[in-house]
């Protein structure tokens, strides 16, 4: 071989080793802008970062390389986010989403995130991504915060009519049906689905349920504050807790909208119960201010009653056992609409079990169950009120509680929606229940469905023909993966079975 072609051999593979380390610095200079945007850190860590790693690795190329301080991190950052904006845009425009809004709770400026769910072909699943973060000018009204969701979807040059659902809060001005955002929507789209928040629903009907009973809430929250900036408090409350035989831990701050912290502060508050008592029993005696005083003596008169003892753990009982398996479904990250209605129904029926006769919910259908007729329900000692309240009732003597308070204390869902009934349809492990018809309902009313080039009555004969195969190889865990694995399926000439019942 000549010297030159040698030579030239040589620095064409200098240059491509060049090269690779040079995309392998810009994928790791890349990747820890990621990483600290994923973890919300300030964009000045990347100085100390990228020294560090050239500290921690001296005879790393690709360490000794990057060069990539908070002004570059904060380039690549834009760039990405730009970018991330751009492929979030084109899903838009070519297939179906929903849009979700809420508003913060700053005091100078009210912002309305407006994050948008989207199926992103490149990972098989549904996702969540932030569209824009626009700051409502004026009042916020319903026609205020519709005007920021549309400026945001036709920026994205997106049509209403692929927009499937709209997520909201509860509140009149989402919802109203005048002047709600959602009527706004509606105008540009007459069959979105308002996807409300089921758990907000949960919790309002439950707390309703709970109107009769002692405002268990209110005084969690102010038992949380009494103690919350007192360490003289804490210390004097750890004397009582050793007192009583009980582990020295602090009481929980419930937090409202958080569905799930409710069941964890009243059992900490109920193991802490005589604990509470004697502190508050002490704490009338010291010296406070008047609103103190009255605080203190409010918390004293609500522990001291063992009936609110026995509301609390029933509640307790209700929370955790009735409750809080569809609050933690309905929280996941998953696509779950196709569970919602069935699980709303298995709630309401759970809840009927519990004070109704059997023989008047056997064989019907929750909707059809007359529960308010006096003669459906079941006498004191057949209602469910959980075993620990039982246990606490059979020992009424010692917990001094009067057969008067006893007697005392015996004494809205979406389930009718379409789209809900409907929605069962993506369901694999149904998929022998399911009709055709289900199916049909969302291409007639979603034409947004229908991939380019796709026709109705194809999809419906992937649809028969799905509903005759055997595709338990293909179950996920979750439910848009799984359809995915779907699309992957061929058949006997080697062609996708189902690609375009799949990718909707």
């Amino acid at each position: 071989m000549p010297c030159k072609t040698i030579a030239a051999h040589f620095s064409q593979a200098q240059q491509s080793d060049a090269v690779k380390q040079a995309d392998s610095i810009m994928n790791a200079e890349i990747g820890m802008a990621e990483m600290i945007t994923e973890l919300n850190l300030p964009l000045s860590t990347a100085d100390a970062m990228v020294q560090f790693l050239k500290n921690s690795f001296p005879d790393s190329k690709i360490a000794q390389g990057m060069q990539c301080g908070r002004s570059k991190t904060t380039a690549i950052v834009k760039h990405l986010a730009a970018t991330a904006k751009l492929t979030l845009s084109d899903r838009m425009r070519t297939g179906p989403f929903s849009i979700s809004t809420d508003g913060s709770n700053d005091a100078d400026a009210k912002k309305f995130p407006i994050v948008v769910r989207t199926f992103n072909e490149e990972t098989g699943q549904v996702c969540s991504e932030l569209l824009a973060m626009p700051v409502c000018q004026g009042s916020a009204s319903g026609e205020n915060i519709f005007s920021l969701l549309h400026a945001a979807v036709m920026e994205a040059r997106a049509p209403w009519t692929n927009c499937i659902a709209l997520g909201v809060d509860n509140a009149n001005v989402m919802t109203g049906a005048n002047k709600g955002v959602y009527h706004f929507v509606k105008e540009k789209h007459d069959h979105v689905f308002l996807a409300g928040c089921t758990l907000h629903i949960v919790h309002n009907a439950a707390k309703k349920a709970a109107g009769h009973l002692p405002n268990l809430d209110e005084v969690l929250l102010d038992v949380y504050h009494y103690f919350n900036k007192s360490s003289s408090r804490q210390d004097r409350f750890k004397g009582d807790q050793e007192l009583c035989g009980l582990e020295e831990k602090r009481m929980l701050k419930h937090v409202c909208t958080r569905w799930l912290s409710i069941t964890r502060c009243l059992e900490r508050m109920l193991k802490n119960w005589d604990a509470l008592k004697v502190f508050f029993s002490e704490e009338k005696k010291a010296k406070h201010s008047l609103y103190a005083k009255q605080k203190v003596e409010s918390i004293f008169q609500f522990i001291k009653s063992p009936t609110n003892k026995l509301f609390g753990i029933f509640l307790k009982y209700v929370h955790k056992d009735i409750l809080e398996g569809v609050l933690v479904v309905f929280q996941s990250e998953e696509p779950q609409i196709h569970l919602l209605q069935p699980h709303l129904k298995k709630l309401l029926r759970r809840t009927m079990t519990c004070f109704v006769c059997n023989n008047h919910i056997r064989g019907k259908d929750v909707n059809q169950i007359l529960y308010k007729d006096p003669n459906n329900q079941k006498n004191n000692e057949l209602i469910m009120i959980g075993d620990e309240a039982r246990d606490f009732l059979k020992q009424k003597e010692e917990n001094h509680l009067r057969d008067s308070r006893i007697d005392e204390f015996f004494n809205t869902l979406p389930l009718e929606d379409p789209v809900l009934q409907h929605a069962s349809v993506v369901n694999v492990d149904m998929k022998h229940e399911q009709s055709p018809s289900s199916l049909s309902f969302f291409l007639d009313r979603y034409p947004c469905l229908l991939p380019p080039g796709a026709k109705k009555q194809q999809i419906m004969q992937q649809f028969n023909e799905y509903q005759c195969c055997d595709l338990s190889s293909c179950k996920k865990i979750r439910v848009d993966e799984t359809w995915t694995a779907i699309g992957q399926q061929r058949d006997e000439t080697g062609e996708l079975a189902f690609k375009e019942l799949s990718q909707r």
